[in-house]
């Protein structure tokens, strides 16, 4: 199944792994409404469910509220745990990701 199947974004946007950043921004651009927008998180507590991150649990909320507001999709991508993100993540090191053409990247 490519990228660009239907089929393959029947589920998107859900939160995905940072290693899945690039075929769900693609799926993104292709197949969901504008405007399109992409936050990175961290992952989920396994004691909470919430973000690891106490500013990302305090903004996820109003972000998800704001994009359903503007009749748009917002794709969450989680960055890993709280130790992976401690020495020196890739997310950290590279803030210059390649987007799709439309899509606003924000971190």
């Amino acid at each position: 199944m490519g990228v660009f199947a239907a089929s393959a974004g029947a589920t998107d946007p859900r939160p995905c792994p940072v290693r899945e950043y690039p075929s769900a921004a693609a799926r993104l651009a292709w197949a969901h409404p504008s405007p399109q927008y992409i936050v990175f998180t961290a992952d989920p507590d396994p004691a909470t469910g919430q973000p690891w991150c106490p500013d990302c649990a305090r903004a996820l909320p109003a972000m998800r509220k704001l994009v359903k507001e503007a009749g748009g999709t917002l794709l969450e991508v989680e960055v890993g745990p709280r130790e992976a993100w401690k020495v020196g993540h890739l997310v950290k090191l590279h803030m210059a990701l390649c987007c799709p053409g439309n899509v606003v990247c924000s971190a």
